[in-house]
């Protein structure tokens, strides 16, 4: 174990001093990345493949603005562009037990809802076993991005019904930023006033039950949110389609600083409990580890593989 500890140590000093000397327009590359990159477990026995694809990424493909093509647990693959998101270049552990547990609650066929999807690599990570999907996001660069995900991985569309609006509680028209790019950090302006520097525009919102019932209220066994701290309005407008639509696992993002009990109390209401993912991917309710957790799940609780606990 020390011997591990002193190797890591050892790497991350070496790396510091040749970082320390070069130009400072590759000051996107973090001592904190290399670090996950060699201390990860999931990253055990290709350490040195995904440093190579994180030097490649800094050096030479986002300076040159050229894309990358990542390959997904399941075998699918996505594009990665310059103004991406690029976690999943460098490290195996991007979702990567919360990925496992859904797969695990599937069966062939499966049509679920995705919220913020973005360029759609949380879909792709189960395009293998789902039957289709409603996807929501509120950037149009998202769903351009999506399609030629889609496109590069032989994946026919029509069971999957793309939404480009804004999702909350409520139908309305809304302020929302436009970062640029496929940016994921892009969300919901209640206060412009707050916001400076980054451009703001006018767009429509939808509900998740609003859009299901547009579509004829398929059976979904599957939600997830990840907007950008807005989840409970988001799982608020689609309090229809949990109640009467057979589903069966929802995975939702909790910003630090949001009330967890709010989460609890709504599914409290519908008889489902909140869990999370312990370090090693199995489920648990402990209220410590929820709390320290960004991605969270709840499931009704007659169908819970697991002892839960009431908060």
């Amino acid at each position: 174990m020390f011997k591990k500890v002193r190797s890591i140590v050892g790497y991350i000093h070496c790396i510091r001093s040749i970082l320390y000397h070069l130009p400072s327009s590759l000051s996107d590359i973090r001592i904190s990345h290399i670090y996950h990159i060699l201390a990860d477990k999931l990253n055990r026995g290709e350490r040195f493949k995904l440093m190579l694809n994180y030097f490649s990424w800094y050096l030479y493909h986002k300076p040159n603005n050229k894309t990358y093509i990542i390959t997904l647990p399941n075998g699918m693959k996505s594009i990665v562009y310059s103004d991406s998101g690029v976690s999943n270049i460098f490290t195996k552990n991007v979702d990567f037990y919360e990925i496992a547990f859904v797969r695990k609650n599937f069966k062939k066929g499966d049509f679920i809802i995705d919220a913020g999807c973005n360029v759609g690599n949380r879909t792709l990570a189960l395009a293998d076993i789902i039957g289709g999907g409603l996807l929501i996001d509120a950037n149009e660069k998202c769903f351009e991005r999506l399609k030629n995900n889609f496109k590069l991985n032989n994946l026919n569309m029509s069971n999957f019904y793309t939404v480009c609006k804004a999702v909350g509680s409520k139908k309305g028209i809304i302020k929302f930023t436009d970062i640029g790019g496929t940016c994921c950090e892009n969300k919901i302006i209640k206060n412009e006033a707050e916001v400076k520097n980054i451009p703001i525009k006018t767009i429509e919102m939808t509900t998740i039950d609003y859009e299901m019932k547009k579509i004829g209220n398929p059976t979904c066994a599957f939600i997830k949110t990840d907007v950008e701290g807005y989840d409970l309005d988001v799982l608020i407008g689609a309090i229809e389609t949990l109640k009467d639509n057979n589903v069966k696992l929802v995975m939702f993002e909790r910003w630090q600083g949001i009330s967890l009990q709010t989460y609890i109390d709504f599914f409290n209401n519908l008889n489902w409990i909140v869990f999370t993912l312990d370090s090693n991917g199995r489920p648990t309710t402990s209220k410590q580890v929820i709390e320290s957790r960004g991605n969270l799940f709840a499931m009704p609780e007659c169908i819970a593989p697991f002892e839960s606990e009431r908060f």
